[in-house]
């Protein structure tokens, strides 16, 4: 970046395991581990078991090792003179990992980092509090600077909205599961197969979730339903156990009364208004984007396994 000319433009896109639950391991060694009078964090809802006590120990050290390495980055930005004319944006692909995390479609899941510092600090301090997916970083960035997305049928920007706060309104954001790769080791022999076909819709007040094939797996543990007999922290998501019952082909949660998506009220008739809406809103989106799923039983897309391009093709040299 030292080489570009003053008023070059320029794309620097920086992707970093941290804090991915594979980088935990490295907490004490090259990942600082936390300070002792730090005070322990736990996700609401989640039991204070020793072992996932020091479980998000370690991801509490690797969000702040990532945060200090991303300081690094908007110094080298000021020390360039590059930060005041640069859009930086800060974000993740998929939640924390956990139960009720990452691979499901409920809040720990879906929910991602996204932090954006405006050219000159424009809109310091705001808050954007409505529905945000990550389809529409793309169209949202390339009108931030000028450029065309016509190509690009889904995920509208939303940059007006962020530079006109009067310009927002609520509108859902729709979320689907298909397949999550389920695995102890990335090999064909390994793969374990895990077609779960979810679709949900997230709205400023309630998160609607249709379960296509309930029986693929049981529900999420809930809190009630811990094993507190672990002791080692790699080990820390065997420390719930999974309930019998059968998932529900509906799920609704009410997100003002219940933030933690803890209480399904599908079956509940005083909210039998809004899961009419969000069902058909639903619907409309998926017959919109032509997903495979409107047929009962849901076909699957392709087969088991890694897919035509696993293993990778091995090039050797003479």
């Amino acid at each position: 970046m030292k080489k570009l000319e003053r008023n070059q433009p320029f794309y620097l896109n920086i992707a970093t395991q941290e804090p991915h639950a594979c980088t935990w391991k490295e907490v004490g060694s090259r990942i600082p581990g936390m300070p002792a009078h730090w005070p322990d964090w736990m996700p609401p809802g989640m039991p204070t078991t020793p072992a996932l006590l020091a479980a998000f120990r370690r991801f509490a050290a690797a969000v702040v090792f990532l945060d200090q390495e991303f300081g690094r980055l908007m110094q080298g930005l000021k020390s360039l003179d590059l930060l005041q004319n640069t859009l930086v944006v800060f974000t993740t692909d998929h939640g924390m990992s956990g139960p009720r995390g990452k691979g499901t479609l409920y809040r720990l899941g879906t929910e991602i980092a996204l932090i954006m510092r405006l050219p000159d600090s424009h809109l310091a301090g705001s808050e954007f509090k409505l529905p945000v997916s990550n389809i529409s970083f793309r169209s949202t960035l390339a009108e931030a600077v000028g450029v065309s997305t016509v190509d690009h049928p889904q995920g509208a920007s939303i940059w007006s909205a962020i530079l006109n706060p009067e310009e927002r309104t609520a509108q859902p954001v729709f979320l689907e599961r298909n397949f999550h790769g389920e695995k102890p080791w990335h090999t064909e022999q390994d793969y374990i197969d895990c077609y779960d076909p979810i679709r949900a819709a997230r709205t400023d007040r309630f998160l609607y979730l249709k379960n296509f094939l309930p029986q693929a797996k049981p529900p999420e543990p809930l809190n009630e339903v811990i094993n507190t007999g672990l002791h080692s922290w790699h080990q820390w998501e065997q420390s719930w156990q999974l309930p019998s019952s059968t998932r529900p082909k509906e799920e609704l949660y009410d997100l003002t009364l219940d933030p933690h998506e803890l209480k399904n009220v599908a079956d509940d008739p005083q909210y039998g208004t809004q899961l009419q809406e969000l069902r058909k809103q639903t619907s409309t989106w998926m017959q919109s984007t032509a997903d495979f799923l409107p047929c009962d039983p849901p076909q699957r897309p392709e087969p088991p396994g890694w897919g035509p391009y696993w293993p990778p093709i091995s090039h050797k040299s003479d």
